[in-house]
C-alpha cells in the first residue's frame, strides 16, 4: 500500500479536504459581513414583519458595473482558478477520495460541489465590496492567509510523494499562490491604510470620490478637449499600435476573464503537454513492436530496407513529433495569449467607446432584446474563459498538424530523395505552381496593358473603368473561359483551406464572429459579446453616470436630509421632548409620514415639467409620448385633456406635468370672482414661450364666445394674446366659465 501511495499524489484530493473544511468558516464569514453591512440607520427594531431583514443585509460578492478595485477582483478570481479547472475537467470527483460515483450521480454531485466552491470563494470577493472596509479587510486577511498556508503545505507534502520524472506539483500552482499572496498583502495594506485614515479623521465625501473617477475625466474631456500628447522614445513606437484614451479604463468584466484565461492556460499546459508526449511515446512503441514482428531476422530486408534502417527512421519520426508538439505547446501557451488578449482588449475599448458616442460600430450588427442583452452580460465572463481555453487548445492542435506536415515533408524528402522529392516535388508540384501563377497573373497584365484606357489626368489614382479594343477583349475572354474553369476548381480548394485556417485562428477570439458577415448574428457566442456591450453601455455610460450622480447630490440628498429632520422633529414632539409647533416648510417638504410620498411625487413632477418646458425636444424621446402628432389639447373647466383632431371633446386626461406646461402656456387667470368683479389680468410666466416650438403646426382659430380654449400641442403663444385676455366689453367684465377653476401662476403654491 505504501508503494502504491508513493507512485502518485493526486493534489485534487487534498484540495477537496480544503474545500470541505473551509465551508463552515465561509458561511460564518458571510453571516458576519451581512450583519455589519446593515448600518444602524438602516435598522428598524420596531418592525416585526421581517426580523431577519433588520439584522442581516443582502450581500453581493462583486459589482460588475462598478470598476473600483479591479485588480483585487482579478486576483480573487485567479486564486479560485484551480477550483474552476477542477469543475471544468471533472477533477471534482477526487474531492470524495476513494468513493466511486455512479454515472447518474455525477451531475448531481458536480452541482453540489459547484455550490460549495462558490460559497468557499464568496469571502474572496465579499471582503472587497463590503461597506465596513476595516473589519472586512481584517477578516479577508485572516481567511486568505489560511488558504495560502494550507495550499503551500499541500503542495510541499505532495511533492515528496511524487514519482520521478513528473512535473512537480508546486509548479502548476505558482500562479494561484501568487494571487493568494498578493490578495493577502492587499487586505493587510488596506487594513492599515483605512486605520490610519480614521486616526487622522480623513473621510472623503462621495462627490470627491466621484470627481476622481474615469467617468468624470471622460465628461471633462468632452467639455474641454485636452491637448494631444506627444510621445517620444519607445512610447512613440508603442503609440503606433496602442494609444491610451483619457477617461477610459477597462472594466472588471473584461479584465477578469483575460487574467483567468492566462492562468488556466498555464495550468492546462502542465496537463496537456505531458499527455501529448505520452501519446507520441505510445505510438512510437507500437510502431517499434510492429517493425520487430515483421522482421524476425535482423538481416532480412523488405523493399531494400533492413530492421536497422526502419528503426533509424522511426527514431527520427519520434524526435520530429516530439519537437513539433513542444513547439506547438509553447506557442499556444506563451505566444497565442500575448497576440490575442491585446487585440481583445483593444477591440472591446473601440466598441465601447463607439457606443458611448452613440455609434454602434460592431463587426456584425446584432439586434437584441433587453432580456438577451442582460443574459449576455451574465454569461460573458464564463463564456470568454471557456472559449479562449478551447480556442487555444484547437490552435495548438492545428499548429501541431502544420508542423508535423512540414516535418514529414522534410523527412520523406531525405528518405526517398529520388522517388519522392525528384519525381513528385521537382517534376510535378513545383512546375504546376509556377505555370498556374504565371497564367493567373498574365490575365491582369494583359488587361492592364491592352484593354484599359489611359488615365484622364496624370495625377489620377486609377485608370477609368472603360474598355478599348473591345473585339479583341471579347475574343480573349472566350479563350480564358475554359482556362478559368480549371483554375477555379483549384482556387475553390484553396479558399476552403484558407477559410478553415482563418476560422481556427479566430476561435479564441469572442469579439468577432467566425461565420460569414451575412450570418454572423447566428454566432451565439458573438451575440453574448454584443449583449454584454449593450448592457455595459446602458449601465456604465460616463455621461449617464455623472448626470445621475449629480442629480442625487443636488436634489435627492438635500431632500432626504430634510425629510429625516422632519421625522426627527415629529418623533421628538410626540415624546414631549420639545414644546413647539412643527416647523413650516414649503410645499415640497412634508412633516407627516402619510403625506411624504405625494409631496415627493409632486417634487419630481415639477422638476420633470420644468425640464420639458425648457427642452421641448426631449418630450418626443420619452417612453410614452405626452402628445401625439395627430392629437390636440382642450383646456376646459380647469382640466386638460387629449382629443383627436376633429373628434370633439372626448379624450383622456393629460399627464400632470403636461397639464402644468399647457396651463403655463395658455392662461394665467385666477378665480377672483369672489373678491371683486374686475377683469382678471393673466400673469405672464417666467418661461419664454419661444422655447416651446413645434414647427409646421397650423394655428387653430378660436371663437370669441367659447369658454374653452383649444390649442395645438406646445404651440407658441404670443405675448399679446396673453395680455389681451378674453374679449370683454367695458362695464361687463369677463367671468370664468361655469365650473372653471383658477389656474396656478408662477407664484402659486404648486410651483414653489
Amino acid at each position: 500500500m505504501s508503494s502504491a501511495a508513493n507512485k502518485t499524489c493526486i493534489i485534487a484530493e487534498y484540495r477537496g479536504s480544503l474545500v470541505h473544511g473551509s465551508f463552515p468558516f465561509a458561511v460564518c464569514i458571510i453571516l458576519v459581513l451581512s450583519y455589519i453591512q446593515r448600518t444602524k440607520k438602516e435598522r428598524r427594531p420596531g418592525d416585526s414583519r421581517n426580523p431577519l431583514r433588520d439584522v442581516f443585509s443582502l450581500l453581493y460578492p462583486i459589482d460588475l458595473f462598478d470598476n473600483h478595485d479591479r485588480l483585487p477582483h482579478c486576483l480573487a478570481f485567479g486564486a479560485a482558478s484551480s477550483l474552476c479547472l477542477d469543475l471544468l475537467f471533472g477533477d471534482y470527483q477526487s474531492y470524495f477520495f476513494a468513493w466511486v460515483m455512479p454515472a447518474w450521480a455525477k451531475i448531481l454531485i458536480g452541482t453540489i460541489v459547484t455550490i460549495e466552491i462558490a460559497v468557499d470563494c464568496f469571502p474572496f470577493f465579499a471582503c472587497i465590496t463590503c461597506k465596513s472596509r476595516l473589519l472586512a479587510n481584517g477578516i479577508g486577511f485572516l481567511y486568505l492567509s489560511g488558504w495560502f498556508v494550507l495550499l503551500i503545505l499541500i503542495s510541499i507534502g505532495c511533492e515528496n510523494r511524487e514519482a520521478k520524472g513528473q512535473v512537480p506539483v508546486l509548479v502548476p500552482q505558482i500562479p494561484v499562490l501568487i494571487c493568494l499572496f498578493l490578495l493577502v498583502f492587499y487586505f493587510l495594506g488596506m487594513f492599515i491604510f483605512i486605520l490610519i485614515q480614521r486616526r487622522r479623521g480623513i473621510t472623503p465625501t462621495s462627490q470627491e470620490r466621484l470627481y476622481k473617477t474615469h467617468q468624470a475625466i471622460y465628461v471633462r474631456n468632452l467639455l474641454n478637449k485636452p491637448r494631444e500628447v506627444v510621445y517620444t522614445g519607445w512610447r512613440a513606437k508603442l503609440a503606433k499600435y496602442y494609444k491610451p484614451h483619457p477617461g477610459f479604463i477597462y472594466p472588471t468584466r473584461v479584465l477578469m476573464p483575460c487574467f483567468v484565461s492566462i492562468i488556466a492556460l498555464y495550468q492546462i499546459a502542465f496537463w496537456l503537454i505531458p499527455l501529448g508526449l505520452n501519446l507520441i511515446d505510445a505510438a512510437y512503441g507500437l510502431a517499434v513492436k510492429l517493425a520487430q514482428q515483421n522482421f524476425p531476422n535482423p538481416n532480412a530486408t523488405i523493399y531494400n530496407e533492413t530492421l536497422e534502417d526502419i528503426m533509424n527512421k522511426l527514431d527520427q519520426a519520434h524526435t520530429g513529433l516530439t519537437v513539433c508538439w513542444w513547439i506547438a505547446g509553447v506557442m499556444s501557451v506563451c505566444v497565442v495569449p500575448l497576440l490575442y488578449i491585446p487585440h481583445i482588449l483593444k477591440n472591446y475599448r473601440k466598441h465601447l467607446l463607439s457606443m458611448w458616442s452613440g455609434q454602434y460600430n460592431l463587426p456584425t450588427s446584432v439586434t437584441l432584446t433587453s432580456t438577451d442583452s442582460i443574459v449576455g452580460s451574465m454569461k460573458y465572463i464564463g463564456f470568454q474563459v471557456a472559449v479562449f481555453i478551447a480556442g487555444c487548445m484547437f490552435v495548438q492542435g492545428f499548429l501541431t498538424f502544420l508542423l508535423i506536415a512540414l516535418t514529414f515533408f522534410g523527412l520523406f524528402s531525405s528518405w526517398f530523395f529520388e522517388e519522392f522529392f525528384v519525381n513528385s516535388v521537382v517534376e510535378i508540384i513545383i512546375p504546376s505552381i509556377i505555370v498556374g501563377t504565371l497564367v493567373m497573373s498574365s490575365q491582369g497584365i494583359v488587361v492592364k496593358k491592352f484593354f484599359t484606357q489611359d488615365k484622364l489626368k496624370p495625377d489620377d489614382a486609377d485608370k477609368p473603368l472603360s474598355l478599348q479594343h473591345r473585339a479583341w477583349f471579347l475574343l480573349y475572354s472566350y479563350v480564358t473561359l475554359f482556362l478559368n474553369l480549371l483554375y477555379g476548381l483549384i482556387f475553390a480548394v484553396l479558399r476552403i483551406v484558407i477559410g478553415v485556417i482563418i476560422s481556427v485562428i479566430l476561435l479564441p477570439r469572442i469579439d468577432r464572429p467566425i461565420w460569414a458577415p451575412g450570418v454572423g448574428d447566428k454566432d451565439l457566442v458573438y451575440v453574448l459579446y454584443a449583449g454584454n456591450l449593450y448592457t455595459e453601455n446602458a449601465h456604465s455610460n460616463p455621461i449617464l453616470v455623472m448626470f445621475c450622480h449629480l442629480m442625487v447630490f443636488d436634489i435627492l440628498n438635500p431632500k432626504r436630509k430634510q425629510l429625516r429632520m422632519s421625522q426627527l422633529h415629529r418623533q421628538m414632539s410626540d415624546k414631549g421632548l420639545i414644546n413647539s409647533q412643527a416647523p413650516s416648510y414649503t410645499d415640497l417638504e412634508s412633516t407627516s409620514t402619510e403625506t411624504e410620498r405625494p409631496h415627493l411625487l409632486r417634487f419630481f413632477r415639477w422638476h420633470l415639467a420644468y425640464t420639458l418646458i425648457n427642452n421641448p425636444s426631449v418630450i418626443r424621446l420619452r417612453k410614452s409620448t405626452a402628445v401625439l402628432p395627430d392629437q390636440e389639447v382642450m383646456i376646459s373647466e380647469g382640466e386638460a385633456r387629449f382629443v383627436n383632431a376633429g373628434k370633439g371633446n372626448r379624450g383622456h386626461q393629460m399627464l400632470p406635468h403636461m397639464m402644468e406646461v399647457m396651463k403655463r402656456q395658455n392662461s394665467g387667470l385666477r378665480d377672483m370672482s369672489e373678491v371683486a368683479p374686475t377683469v382678471t389680468r393673466p400673469s405672464v410666466n417666467a418661461v419664454d414661450p419661444e422655447l416651446i416650438v413645434i414647427e409646421d403646426l397650423p394655428a387653430i382659430p378660436q371663437s370669441p364666445g367659447n369658454s374653452s380654449l383649444l390649442v395645438s400641442p406646445l404651440l407658441p403663444i404670443e405675448d399679446s394674446q396673453l395680455q389681451s385676455g378674453p374679449t370683454s366689453e367695458p362695464g361687463n367684465p369677463a367671468k370664468p366659465a361655469r365650473g372653471e377653476k383658477g389656474l396656478h401662476t408662477a407664484d402659486s403654491e404648486s410651483t414653489a
